[in-house]
């Protein structure tokens, strides 16, 4: 593209720019693609376009331009709206889930639900007697015609573009067909390598915000039906048992062909996933050939945001397992690498990266740093975007995290919830998070009743989780033991915590070189002790901690041997087996 002429002001700075017709022609589609497809703000997508090809018109000239190319749509016609019920009708019978529409023109952007259509339909009444019905293809080229609009249809929480719909396979998913879903029609082929996948990307995550299918439950009306761990294993069944093993070469074209067939978020999050599952203590699986260039990949197609919510997710709840430090380094280093000194997707990965290095000083500068500049995020962009929802989410993690008193932060997410859960859904995971950093809170000051109300209800948006979500709701359920206790309901903490004791056991293993996971499994079960003892239990307790303790040095002596590694020497539990008659 020629080099456009600049108009400057007297200190240098750029003025306005001005731009041929056909230079105009040539950004077209990337503006296209910025403004109305990834829902843009003209600001963001004039910073996009200067950042990307060095040319930063006003914004007064961006909406000229929008009104000769004909994207200044004001309103809908008839047959538009007789499409979107179309639409709309055909994604109801097929998923059985709640459906509305994101329409945006250079001149609006409007949510669509059945109601709304209709009441449109009716102030435009027809006028031929016998109109004809449309079928699903008619009205997807009716609605994919208009390069100034853009609908996206959103089925629960997933998102899928109006123009893939038809592109879909038209198999039906695991289960039943209640517990079908635009994701769970995406279905790999038979033998080892079931990774030859036979549908499009069908939900495309705006300007990289997880809509992925791993970070919610299913549809209510499926609940008990829906397995998605059988589901995931037996979809990536030959993509991803052997992902830390491939060449290089392999991986490259292993994964972009990938992400060619499926949205990226949804990919990333598999590979990182099966990464994390699939380590052991003398594995780094995370410096894994294919995850790198899955992560690359991520954040040159600004999904960077995905990556930060896994990182979240699995990071802060499973307390530092392996690799994962690694991981955050990294991402940082290429969110650094790639986004202007100025972008707000920075701190937060700074602050996570500071948060693992023990670097006090510097949390303490970058969290004063983000709530310094929370109210500017909220200014610039609406409530339910990615960037003002991850800059709230961690203004209050850092707070309640590193300020547990702060009671300002607690007040603040306690009043935003309802507004995450209409953004982000019942069971989004930073939903699910926000709630546990709530009861985590309350019990800090002792308000056990508010604790354990909003714990039972991150309980329930957690659903059935994935298997790098078991974590999560193991910590959950911890904290609500907790509340229990400060209740004096000994019998149901007790019950907690042997759920929580088991879930470490299957998750880690004993044994294990992770000194994290080790620690977890430590902490059930001296927190378990102490609810028996409470109870009178006093003698169970005591073997209760000796049988952990001989089976947990049993088994590590088991993993230096397996590696050739000399073990150490089992030593004795530093506490004795006490007497039932011992006092309380």
């Amino acid at each position: 593209m020629a080099h456009p002429k600049q108009q400057s002001t007297r200190d240098g700075s750029s003025k306005s720019v001005y731009l041929t017709s056909e230079q105009w022609e040539e950004l077209k589609e990337p503006i296209r693609q910025l403004y109305l497809v990834q829902g843009l703000s003209l600001k963001l997508t004039r910073n996009t376009v200067k950042d990307q090809y060095g040319v930063f018109p006003t914004e007064r000239v961006y909406k000229s331009r929008f009104e000769k190319w004909g994207w200044d749509v004001k309103k809908l016609n008839r047959q538009q709206y007789r499409a979107l019920m179309t639409v709309h009708g055909h994604l109801t019978a097929r998923f059985e889930d709640r459906v509305h529409f994101l329409v945006r023109t250079a001149a609006f952007t409007r949510t669509y639900n059945s109601t709304s259509i209709k009441k449109e339909l009716n102030r435009k009444p027809a006028q031929n007697v016998g109109e004809r019905p449309l079928d699903v293809n008619e009205a997807i080229g009716i609605l994919s015609q208009h390069p100034g609009l853009h609908v996206r249809a959103v089925v629960g929480e997933a998102e899928l573009d109006i123009d893939m719909i038809t592109k879909m396979d038209v198999k039906p998913g695991i289960g039943s067909a209640q517990s079908a879903s635009p994701r769970s029609e995406a279905r790999g082929g038979p033998g080892p390598h079931a990774t030859v996948l036979i549908a499009p990307p069908v939900a495309r995550a705006t300007l990289g915000y997880s809509t992925s299918r791993t970070c919610r439950c299913p549809p209510s009306s499926a609940h008990e039906e829906y397995d998605y761990d059988a589901e995931l294993s037996d979809m990536f069944k030959g993509v991803t048992i052997d992902i830390v093993t491939w060449t290089p070469e392999r991986a490259s074209d292993r994964v972009k062909s990938l992400m060619a067939n499926w949205s990226v978020p949804y990919v990333l999050q598999c590979l990182m996933e099966t990464a994390v599952l699939d380590s052991k203590p003398d594995q780094r699986p995370f410096s894994s050939e294919a995850l790198s260039i899955a992560l690359k990949e991520s954040v040159e197609s600004k999904h960077i945001l995905l990556c930060l919510n896994w990182v979240i997710c699995v990071l802060y709840f499973n307390c530092r397992i392996h690799g994962l430090r690694q991981f955050v380094e990294e991402s940082s280093a290429l969110v650094r690498a790639k986004t202007p000194a100025e972008s707000v997707l920075r701190l937060p990965f700074d602050l996570m990266s500071a948060w693992l290095r023990d670097d006090v000083a510097e949390l303490s500068r970058l969290g004063a740093e983000l709530r310094q500049a929370y109210p500017q995020v909220r200014r610039t962009f609406p409530d339910n975007h990615p960037h003002s929802v991850v800059y709230f989410y961690f203004s209050c993690w850092y707070s309640l995290e590193h300020e547990k008193s702060s009671l300002e932060a607690r007040t603040e997410l306690q009043n935003a919830l309802p507004m995450l859960k209409r953004s982000l859904g019942f069971h989004n995971s930073l939903v699910s998070q926000s709630m546990v950093m709530l009861g985590r809170s309350f019990n800090h000051t002792r308000h056990y009743a508010d604790a354990r109300m909003i714990l039972s209800q991150a309980l329930e948006s957690i659903g059935s989780p994935c298997k790098h979500m078991v974590a999560y709701r193991l910590y959950a359920l911890e904290l609500l033991a907790e509340a229990e206790i400060g209740f004096n309901e000994l019998e149901a903490a007790q019950k907690h915590l042997e759920e929580v004791l088991a879930g470490r056991l299957a998750l880690f293993g004993l044994g294990s070189n992770n000194e994290a996971a080790t620690s977890q499994i430590w902490c059930a079960v001296y927190e378990l002790c102490e609810v028996m003892r409470q109870l009178g239990k006093v003698h169970e307790a005591g073997e209760l901690r000796r049988r952990y303790h001989m089976e947990h040095e049993e088994a590590r002596r088991h993993w230096f041997v397996e590696r050739n590694q000399t073990p150490p020497e089992i030593v004795p539990p530093p506490y004795q087996t006490p007497s039932p008659r011992s006092p309380r």
